[in-house]
């Protein structure tokens, strides 16, 4: 549409009036354009859009913003900075872009106003839709990252055809021939679900994609009234970021402090899930209590402290009492039994879905909605939807979660299953609510239920729950296997782990990530999922599994029954809790398919170094893998001692470079520390930290030639820690809390091997 001269004429003079650099040092600069939109370039001057504007789509109007009618811009501070807004006024809409002080990003929203006589329908508010978004050369084939569709829990990396790429919430694009990024997303998910859209050009080569749309969609449409406005979500653009890694990580906080979260708001309910067992839904009493018995007895003095049921202690769906043939005490004693050996209880529920048989039901049928064609084919024939927009239903699911929580005593919800199910309908009884708003609303619903200290583990979709939930699922359902090769619906150990990877950035800046349970696939197991057709998993594939959900930071929980794990297996699982407060960063995340090189920086009491795991996701092939230090965040020039925990072996010195030898399926989990010119630690086995959750100190004195330490040992636990001894030192003595010790020293480096027979702090020295 051509606008009139006279408009044009006006908007040239109210850009003229515009400065176009930006104040107090900002590094990305915003340009107003006499169209009502704006261009973008980097610091260092190079493009990213040249016109991105904002839309709306109404019932009966694809392009309802109206005339554009000038600028204005105004100093502004907020949650993540300060700096200048620009606002751009059209007939029935308004734009802000913010532009942040010495920050590579900007923040963006729209807001239409109904100018009209009548009820306007809202489809969708675009916050940013640009015809072009530069890379520079080659961003025709840069790697693209989503975060799924609408109601899809799952995220796909690499879209290398032409086409669009569409994703919720947010995405990230990298150039890996400029080395420029993208990353685009939402800081608030109020009432829209929001989607990002990247059209990428036929020629891969291109220097920009073909579109880039963000987008508010309302479903069912937003009715605006005569005289009222609706604001779109908050977008967020990082177009100036060192690297895409510190750009998400970048997004992720400033996610957390738009909306004042707090990461690990409550504990981590790391355990086993009985749905996933041989169990399954066939649980009842007293086998829940043989495997709290196990759990006790085996892992508890490990970090192993929570213990959840799920799906099948209850009636049905709605009726969130226990079912008294399976759980005849109640579910306030199982609570209660579980308090009682100093461990926190977790529990199972499905809120927003209701049988048709239970008693809520047929006494508030006006409080269940039927389920829409999609919610049809996710829900069985007699489950109905509770509409949380009735008052007196929002109270009533309140009320079970103060039951489970502040009367039976439930620490945590693990899971708050099929949330999704609620976006299932077409409409709600309060017509002004949409399906994100709704949404909304039952999660607080839960919330305001729960006790104040509930862990809270919730679903999809991750935009909405994660304001709420303390933990989300990161994909789907896992079954013991090792891939999933399209003969099961469900995840194994390869899927699961390189999805969450792909969402490290979220945890614990947002939400804690749950990957879903690690096995080691007893035949027990197996036949419950049924995968008689998958080979079983070797040790090598148990420990990466088990691994790289201890590095996702998030809720560590295994598939197999705590009575039917082996000596190895406890032996294994007592080394991987703690998790540490933020997760590894996958280092080639926008380098491959599935990233291999996960890295996490320690900072302990007893000094800093790095952990790095390796990972071959390949089952039939060995490779080796070359680590680039500076990849890693290691300086190139620095000598490192590097120390392969799983294997108990000492691996050499490296500089600038390592080489990883991985057997087929497996993870090499490694210790990256600073040569020292003296004797020095490289590693305990009891956590694969190695050192940074039990340690407490650690000196060297060069007068007396002493090595000593000291760290909060657990009780009838073997422990065995390697030190690097240069060449010229002997040991000449050594104490160990009066302890009996095995010492064996070779030309490089000294093991001590001791057993602790109570939990108590242990001071040790080593003499040379």
């Amino acid at each position: 549409m051509q606008l009139p001269r006279i408009l044009i004429l006006a908007a040239m003079a109210a850009v003229a009036s515009i400065v176009p650099s930006e104040p107090c040092g900002a590094t990305v600069k915003v340009d107003p354009l006499p169209s009502g939109g704006v261009s973008v370039t980097t610091e260092s001057g190079a493009a990213v859009f040249d016109s991105a504007q904002p839309r709306v789509v109404t019932s009966t109007n694809r392009d309802a913003a109206g005339a554009f009618s000038g600028w204005t811009d105004a100093p502004f501070e907020d949650a993540l900075g300060k700096g200048t807004a620009y606002t751009a006024s059209f007939e029935s809409l308004t734009w802000e872009v913010r532009v942040y002080c010495g920050l590579p990003y900007v923040t963006a929203q729209a807001a239409y106003r109904n100018t009209g006589s009548e009820p306007v329908f809202v489809e969708s508010l675009s916050a940013w839709e640009s015809e072009g978004a530069s890379l520079g050369p080659g961003t025709g084939a840069a790697n693209i990252l989503d975060n799924g569709t609408l109601t899809r829990p799952d995220a796909q990396l690499w879209t290398a055809e032409a086409g669009e790429v569409t994703g919720l919430w947010n995405l990230a694009a990298w150039n890996a021939e400029t080395r420029r990024s993208l990353i685009a997303g939402f800081l608030t998910n109020a009432e829209a679900y929001t989607q990002l859209t990247l059209k990428r050009p036929q020629d891969r080569a291109a220097a920009a994609f073909a579109q880039f749309r963000a987008e508010c969609r309302y479903t069912p449409a937003k009715k605006v009234a005569p005289g009222e406005t609706l604001s779109s979500e908050v977008l967020y653009l990082g177009v100036d970021e060192a690297s895409p890694l510190e750009g998400l990580e970048r997004f992720g906080t400033s996610v957390a402090e738009w909306n004042t979260l707090k990461p690990t708001r409550r504990a981590l309910p790391h355990g086993w899930d009985s749905w996933a067992s041989h169990y399954h839904t066939d649980i009842d009493e007293a086998s829940m209590q043989q495997e709290l018995e196990a759990a006790d007895t085996a892992l508890k003095r490990y970090g192993w402290t929570h213990f959840s049921i799920d799906d099948g202690w209850q009636q049905q769906a709605g009726a969130w009492e226990a079912d008294a043939a399976r759980f005849p005490s109640g579910m306030k004693a199982f609570a209660d039994a579980v308090h009682a050996r100093g461990m926190t209880a977790g529990l199972w529920t499905e809120p927003f879905t209701v049988n048709t048989g239970a008693a809520v039901a047929a006494a508030h049928p006006d409080w269940l909605l039927e389920p829409n064609l999609v919610g049809l084919s996710l829900m069985g024939k007699d489950e109905r939807v509770l509409d949380v927009t009735v008052p007196e239903a929002y109270d009533f699911l309140k009320g079970v979660y103060r039951t489970i929580t502040q009367d039976w005593g439930y620490d945590a919800l693990v899971e708050t299953d099929f949330l999704y199910h609620l976006l299932a309908v077409n409409a709600y009884t309060d017509a002004a609510a949409t399906h994100a708003s709704a949404l909304n609303r039952g999660m607080q619903a839960i919330r305001d239920g729960a006790e104040a200290d509930t862990f809270i583990m919730g679903v999809a979709p991750f935009s909405i729950v994660s304001r709420t939930a303390d933990g989300m699922r990161a994909g789907v359902d896992c079954a013991p296997i090792w891939r999933n090769d399209g003969g099961t619906w469900s995840w194994g150990c390869v899927d699961t782990l390189t999805n969450a990877a792909r969402r490290y950035y979220l945890s614990p800046r947002v939400v804690a990530l749950d990957q879903d349970c690690a096995y080691f696939g007893h035949d027990e197991t197996r036949a419950r999922w049924n995968v008689a057709g998958y080979p079983k998993l070797t040790r090598d594939q148990q420990i990466a599994w088990m691994t790289g959900a201890a590095l996702t930071g998030g809720a560590v929980k295994i598939g197999d029954a705590y009575s039917l794990l082996t000596p190895d297996e406890i032996d294994i699982l007592r080394r991987l809790l703690p998790v540490m407060e933020t997760p590894a960063r996958p280092v080639d995340l926008f380098e491959r398919k599935d990233a291999r090189l996960w890295s996490l920086p320690i900072d302990s009491a007893i000094g800093q170094w790095q952990i790095v795991a390796v990972f071959n996701w390949d089952a039939e092939h060995g490779t080796t893998e070359s680590l680039d230090l500076t990849m890693l965040g290691l300086d190139a020039t620095t000598e490192y001692a590097v120390f392969d925990f799983w294997n108990q072996r000492y691996c050499g010195i490296a500089r600038g470079s390592f080489e990883a030898e991985l057997p087929p399926g497996s993870v090499r989990l490694f210790s990256f520390r600073r040569r020292e010119p003296h004797p020095m630690l490289l590693s305990t086995d009891r956590h694969w930290s190695q050192g940074a959750t039990d340690f407490t100190a650690l000196s060297w004195n060069e007068t007396e030639r002493t090595l000593a330490g000291s760290f909060d040992a657990v009780a009838d636990t073997d422990y065995a820690l390697t030190f690097l001894v240069p060449e010229g030192y002997k040991v000449t003595g050594s104490e160990f809390s009066g302890l009996e010790t095995a010492i064996m020293q070779n030309a490089e480096s000294l093991q001590v091997s001791l057993h602790c027979a109570t939990t108590a702090p242990l001071a040790w020295s080593l003499t040379f």
